[in-house]
C-alpha cells in the first residue's frame, strides 16, 4: 500500500493524517470501512488527482483545550498535505464525542464541507466544489443553509 504517514504528536495532543496514492486500491477499502460512505468512492476516484489525504484523528488533551492547540495541529496537517501535493482530503467528525464545541462547525471554519451526515458522524471533504456537490448528490445530503433565501 502506497501510504505516507504525516502524523503529528505534541505534548498537548496529536493529529493523525495519511496520504494515499489514488492509484492504490487500498484507499478505497479504508474509506469504505472507516467512513461508512462507500457510495462516494467511485466519484472520488474520478477526481483528477494523484493523491488523497485522510485526516484520521485530531486530539487535544482536555486540560489544553481552548488554547488554540487544535487549530495549530489542523493547520500543520493541512500544510503537510499541501507539501505532499494533496489538495483533497477527507475526515469524519465524531458527533458523539463529548466536546464543548460542535466539531462539524469547527472543521467548516477550515474549509471542510459535509457530504454525508449521520447521527453519530459527519463525513467531510476539503476539495473542489464539484467533488463536494457530486458527493452530496450521491449521499442525498442537503446542507441546512441550502434552503436559506438571499
Amino acid at each position: 500500500m502506497a501510504v505516507t504517514d504525516l502524523s503529528i504528536f505534541e505534548d498537548f495532543g496529536s493529529c493523525e493524517g495519511f496520504v494515499y496514492d489514488l492509484s492504490d486500491k487500498n484507499w478505497r477499502e479504508y474509506l469504505g470501512s472507516e467512513f461508512n460512505a462507500p457510495m462516494i468512492i467511485p466519484r472520488i476516484a474520478e477526481e483528477p488527482i494523484e493523491k488523497i489525504g485522510i485526516l484520521k484523528a485530531l486530539y487535544v488533551e482536555e486540560e489544553h483545550r481552548g488554547l488554540g492547540h487544535g487549530k495549530r495541529l489542523l493547520e500543520q496537517m493541512q500544510q503537510a498535505f499541501n507539501d505532499e501535493g494533496v489538495d483533497t482530503y477527507i475526515l469524519v467528525a465524531d458527533k458523539e464525542e463529548d466536546n464543548e464545541i460542535d466539531l462539524v462547525e469547527w472543521y467548516q471554519e477550515y474549509g471542510f464541507e459535509t457530504v454525508r451526515d449521520k447521527k453519530y458522524c459527519a463525513v467531510m471533504i476539503f476539495g473542489s466544489e464539484d467533488l463536494i456537490d457530486d458527493c452530496r448528490e450521491i449521499t442525498g445530503y442537503v446542507p441546512d443553509d441550502a434552503y436559506t433565501m438571499a
